[in-house]
């Protein structure tokens, strides 16, 4: 087996076109500044989660870790939230954080707040899963469970007290959600 000998030229042109580049411990340092940022998000509630522009994976993430309890699998999954973290704009998620409102969810409150409950609850009997799905991707503070809980109520009401009630619970559900997101 040869041995290579060291090419110095080659070496030293290779390391001055890499010289914009960064260094391994400048990466290595934001890499840990932004695996930081996801454990400072993953300790906030899901509330405050809900009203950050986040994607879906980066918000599902930061909502499964905090049902992590094992100490191997919380270091783990938090090395894919700052994967994850990579794709989103720090500068707003942060901008969000210190009070500051967005664009994005004041246009959102404002669509929920149109809507009158009585046309949600129709939409929402027609609609069934289908509009479920439109409704949690324009307000993430719903949970897709108690609205097909309620939605099953109800559909299958025997009488028109049983059905009034399940109305105005999906009413004051949807009521206090808006609030709660509005927050």
């Amino acid at each position: 087996m040869a041995i290579k000998k060291f090419n110095r030229k080659r070496y030293e042109s290779e390391a001055e076109s890499d010289s914009d580049a960064l260094s391994k411990t400048q990466q290595k340092n934001e890499s840990l500044a932004i695996k930081n940022f996801g454990l400072e998000l993953a300790e906030l509630s899901v509330k405050k989660l809900s009203e950050l522009p986040l994607s879906e994976v980066t918000l599902k993430s930061l909502l499964d870790y905090q049902k992590i309890t094992t100490n191997l699998a919380k270091k783990r999954h938090i090395m894919f939230i700052g994967k994850c973290l990579r794709n989103e704009d720090e500068q707003a998620i942060r901008g969000v954080l210190n009070g500051e409102t967005s664009l994005h969810l004041k246009q959102e409150a404002e669509q929920v707040s149109n809507n009158s409950d009585n046309e949600i609850i129709d939409q929402l009997i027609e609609g069934g899963d289908a509009y479920i799905d439109e409704l949690l991707s324009n307000n993430p503070v719903l949970k897709r469970q108690t609205l097909r809980q309620i939605l099953r109520n109800i559909n299958n009401a025997k009488t028109p007290q049983k059905k009034q009630l399940a109305i105005n619970k999906i009413k004051s559900y949807l009521k206090d959600s808006s609030q709660s997101h509005q927050e």
